[in-house]
């Protein structure tokens, strides 16, 4: 269904989880910049700001993969006058 394929992984073996580890590494540090602050109140700033990033190798971003467009992003919501 969807073009989704069940894959099967060790807990814990980073190689056979790659995918998730690619998210996880810069979630986890994006976080850690925050320690001061409860995580949950910064988490939709911090999935924002990953989802608008660039990636280099497919030239877009995970939102306009996802989406088909980029997200708007919070300073962009506002016209000059």
């Amino acid at each position: 269904m969807l073009g989704a394929q069940k894959c099967r992984t060790t807990r814990c073996h980073h190689q056979s989880n790659w995918t998730v580890e690619e998210l996880y590494r810069p979630l986890k540090s994006a976080i850690n910049c925050h320690a001061t602050e409860r995580w949950t109140k910064v988490l939709p700033i911090i999935l924002l700001g990953l989802r608008a990033s660039l990636e280099e190798d497919v030239k877009s971003t995970p939102a306009e993969l996802v989406f088909g467009n980029a997200v708007r992003l919070p300073g962009e919501l506002f016209e000059v006058s």
